[in-house]
């Protein structure tokens, strides 16, 4: 029997398309995907599409509290405390204290920095740190 490859490629003027009505980017969120878009390492930085992805999860398994490794210049850190509810906790760990400033200054702006606890250091030490001071398995 023949294996029948399936494959669905994705045009330029699909995705677009997509992008054009599936993604609900806010100007915010957008003007730290344009800063980013200028440092050495924006590739790291996640897609809208992932934004909006984690921000329904967040939704979907009615997360409380969220702990984010790395938040760069605080986009995918915005769309999970935007998500959070408004008693929500995020965590948000970043080595880099230029990025975390990027953030912190973004977050500001939106309103959501009541529910981030911005720690800076190398991560290992914040997550040593965190389950010393009784977080461990409290996060969704």
């Amino acid at each position: 029997m023949d294996m029948i490859e399936i494959t669905a490629p994705t045009e330029d003027l699909l995705y677009n398309y997509y992008r054009a009505i599936g993604i609900r980017e806010t100007e915010l969120l957008s003007l730290i995907r344009e800063e980013t878009n200028a440092l050495p390492d924006a590739h790291t930085q996640i897609t809208p599409e992932m934004g909006q992805f984690f921000g329904l999860m967040i939704e979907l398994i009615g997360a409380q509290k969220a702990l984010e490794v790395g938040v760069y210049t605080g986009y995918s850190g915005l769309c999970i405390a935007q998500a959070l509810p408004f008693d929500g906790k995020f965590v948000a760990c970043e080595i880099n204290r230029e990025y975390a400033q990027t953030a912190l200054r973004y977050w500001r702006e939106a309103g959501i920095e009541r529910k981030v606890d911005l720690r800076v250091a190398p991560a290992l030490e914040t997550l040593d740190i965190l389950i010393e001071d009784g977080y461990a398995d409290t996060f969704d």
